[in-house]
């Protein structure tokens, strides 16, 4: 048996840490998380009762790492003052850093307030530049090495390939968006056959390069189609998806 379930979760990290935790639930057969569409397909096992299962996912789900854990983990004090430190972990940075800039944007913690606790500095200008250099700066590089690589060591110093494998879940979550371009092609009746040919063969060849990691790829097909859909509207709302993606993980 087979169902699918509305999730709310905040990152791509957080999905696909809720997919694993699904997958080691008792009765469960199989779980795919899509973050872009925010759902779960879960396929139980024979004889399961659906309706516990799930309780048992959900309580599984929130096992794990914890944003205030990861903040009070964080936060020290010596003879200078108050210390934030990023874990060393790329999920916990996630986790952490993502959960301060929904505070942040929350109002429920000032920006300015952590930024003069924590950003020793002599004005805000100065502060701010060094909490983009401390924590906003390994945040995305945290990001673009767990999720596009699965590299949860966070060895900040590292400079990888763009030519790497792309983890399963960022390729689950953008097959649907390629999809639908491709439909949008196929059902234009206004398109000439080999515009239609040419745009779908873009449309193949930039799915390709983020399956194969490539990002110089990626960036030169992405800006090629983007050229050859200017004026038409209901394919250039399909490509706006697509882009949205793509700079969700930086690969554009």
């Amino acid at each position: 048996m087979k169902k699918t379930y509305k999730i709310e979760v905040d990152c791509a990290n957080c999905a696909e840490k809720m997919q694993e935790a699904a997958k080691k639930t008792e009765g469960v057969k199989d779980a795919v998380v899509n973050f872009m569409t925010l759902k779960m397909k879960v396929e139980f096992e024979e004889g399961a009762d659906a309706k516990e299962v799930m309780q048992n996912v959900l309580a599984n789900c929130k096992k794990g790492v914890d944003y205030e854990s990861e903040l009070a983990a964080s936060v020290g004090q010596n003879e200078t003052g108050y210390l934030f430190q990023l874990p060393k972990s790329n999920k916990r940075i996630i986790v952490l850093v993502t959960g301060l800039l929904r505070d942040f944007d929350a109002g429920t913690r000032s920006l300015t307030s952590f930024l003069r606790d924590f950003c020793n500095a002599s004005d805000n200008n100065a502060r701010y530049t060094l909490f983009c250099e401390n924590v906003l700066l390994p945040y995305k590089k945290a990001f673009r090495q767990s999720f596009l690589y699965d590299i949860d060591n966070a060895d900040q110093s590292a400079d990888f390939e763009p030519n790497t494998v792309i983890s399963e879940t960022v390729l689950e979550s953008g097959e649907p968006l390629f999809a639908a371009l491709r439909t949008v092609f196929i059902g234009d009746n206004k398109l000439a056959q080999k515009m239609r040919d040419d745009l779908i063969f873009l449309t193949d060849s930039l799915y390709y390069a983020l399956e194969k990691g490539d990002v110089k790829m990626i960036k030169a097909v992405w800006t090629g189609l983007k050229l050859a859909l200017i004026g038409n509207k209901k394919a250039e709302r399909k490509f706006s998806d697509i882009s949205e993606f793509l700079a969700l993980y930086a690969l554009i």
